[in-house]
This record gives C-alpha cells, structure tokens and sequence, in this order.
C-alpha cells in the first residue's frame, strides 16, 4: 500500500477536523502527530474492514472501557462514519486513536498476569450487548486445531529428516496428532457440548499489547477480533509467554488460576484449557512455516529454539497441570 503523501494527509486532516502537524511511517499505517496532542494512526480499510463491522467494533470499544481498558477502534469521520474514501490516492481507510504506552513484555510476571486480568475482562462482556451477527467467526477452535494436526502430520516425517534432532519428540509429538485427528474425540465433543462464545481478540501477540503509563494494558489491532471461544486468546497468551519468556514451574499454574477466576471458569472449561495447552503449537507453526519455505538450513535455529520451547512446555505441564495430561 503507497505511503500518505502530503495530499491525503490534508484530506484526512479536512475529514476529521484535525490539525495534523507530522507524521511518522510504520510498515502498515501511518502515525498523525497533531497540534492538540491527540494522536492518530491511519489505517488503510481491508475486505473485511465494513461500516457494520467497524461500527459494532466501535460498540465493543465502550463496553471495555467500562471495565477500566482501551483498545483502538475506527473513529467517526465529520460525516458519522467509520470508512473515509481518499481521493488522491485512492483509498478506503478510518482513523483510530494512537494509544501511548510500549509493547507488553511478556517475559515479566507483573505484565503476564496483566494481560491475563485484562484478557478476563475483555471475555465478560456480555455477548447481548453486541452486534453478534457482524462479529460472529465462522471458524470454531476444534476445526483450527484439527487442521494444525494435520498440517504438522503431513511435514513431520520430512522435517525429521532435514532435522535429526525433531526424531526424539516423534512418539510425544506423533501422539498428539493421532489424538487431535481422532474422530469422534470426546475433546471435541466436550467443545462443541459446552461451547462458551465470547468477544476474543484473536491476534495476541505482544506488539498488539501495550503497556500504558499508568501499568495498564490497552489493545490495539483488532482486524482478526470477533466472538469464538475465548480458550483461543488464553492459550495464545500462554504460547507466547512460552516462546518469549523464561518461565519457572508454577508460572503457566498462575496464570490459568489467576484467569480462572477472573473470568468464572467451569471445572469442565478449566480442564479443556489444560488440554489445548498441551497442544504443540510453537512446533507445530514452526515447521510447517519451514517446510512453506522449502526447509532452507537458515531455519534451523528457530527449529531448534522451538525444540526448546516444546521441551519447556512439556516440564511446565507436568508440574502445573491440575489434570492427567496424555503426552
């Protein structure tokens, strides 16, 4: 997508009343640094990016806020919407606020339970209270997960030959396979039965969670946001913490507890956490995005830190699981 040239940055100024005095490129948007100290980012609209859904994104906004949390939605040009076409460019795209803050450190404990607290939080929101049929994903997590299965079932066998170390996981890892890929798995069954549909951000890696001046967490990039079980935020929070932090036996125990509670779990819920988490994921991605990429040798040390990562998983369940976990 061109970057903002001087002309639509005066048009975007004109919609919005804004007294834009610089701006600043980043990979995708545009940064707008105005006069009053209200800063904004340009977003360029995707084919999902409707009025409709940008309005009941709007709706969510205020319901967490509520609850003490900001995330960037569209905000409403002069003429009360969300969508504002450009014509020097030109381009459909909508203003969100620039929140302040930096990205979350999830190697910290402090910022760790805060997500989990906030990430609480943003799946109590009453689903009512929402525009369910624009915000509905159509996706459910049980077929995600059988089709991760069946991806990492497909460049196993290869992705060992390229990389003899993988063979010492082929038992553990080809056996949570076979259970994922099971039918009919009573782990699906107990998921479909006692589907809990929430608003779920989807996308949670750490650059799409900021933390503010004030140690809260605010949430920004909410293009793959809509309601589904919100097991899938919490086990990407518990991944990247994974991937990204040096976690101690009784860390993954404090965060499932600490959301637990926040959010109300059910036993039965608690005990589906547990066994999605065991799932390989950090692997799983791993090769798959290596055989993509034809299994070039350059790879081999992110193989291998995923080795890793798996390995620590493995020793985290084994002392924080409050359940029978089948490795």
């Amino acid at each position: 997508m061109a970057l903002l040239a001087e002309g639509a940055i005066r048009e975007i100024a004109s919609y919005y009343r804004l007294n834009v005095i610089a701006s600043i490129e980043r990979r995708t948007v545009t940064g707008l640094i105005t006069a009053d100290g209200q800063n904004y980012v340009w977003k360029f609209a995707e084919e999902k990016d409707s009025e409709k859904r940008l309005a009941a994104l709007s709706k969510v906004s205020q319901l967490l806020q509520e609850k003490g949390i900001r995330f960037a939605v569209a905000l409403p040009n002069q003429n009360h919407v969300y969508l504002t076409r450009l014509h020097t460019i030109p381009s459909l795209g909508y203003l969100q606020p620039w929140l302040p803050g930096r990205h979350l450190n999830l190697g910290l404990p402090n910022e760790r339970m805060a997500a989990i607290h906030a990430l609480a939080q943003l799946h109590q929101i009453p689903v009512q209270r929402m525009d369910a049929s624009v915000l509905s994903h159509h996706t459910p997590l049980q077929q995600r997960i059988f089709l991760k299965a069946r991806a990492l079932s497909g460049v196993w066998k290869d992705a060992c030959e390229r990389c003899p170390p993988l063979e010492p996981f082929s038992v553990g890892v080809l056996k949570q396979v076979a259970q994922v890929l099971e039918e009919p798995a009573p782990f699906y069954r107990q998921l479909v039965e006692f589907r809990q549909l929430s608003f779920c951000h989807r996308d949670l890696a750490p650059h799409n969670l900021l933390f503010g001046p004030a140690q809260e967490v605010q949430l920004i990039d909410f293009d793959q946001s809509g309601l589904d079980d919100p097991l899938y935020d919490v086990a990407q929070i518990a991944n990247h913490s994974l991937f990204l932090g040096n976690l101690q036996a009784g860390d993954w125990r404090k965060m499932m507890d600490a959301y637990v509670e926040a959010a109300h779990l059910s036993p039965l819920r608690e005990r589906l956490l547990w066994r999605i988490l065991a799932w390989p994921d950090i692997l799983a991605r791993s090769l798959v995005e290596w055989a993509k990429r034809g299994y070039p040798a350059d790879d081999w040390a992110r193989v291998h830190y995923a080795l890793k990562c798996e390995s620590k998983r493995r020793q985290l369940l084994y002392s924080d699981s409050p359940y029978p976990i089948r490795m």
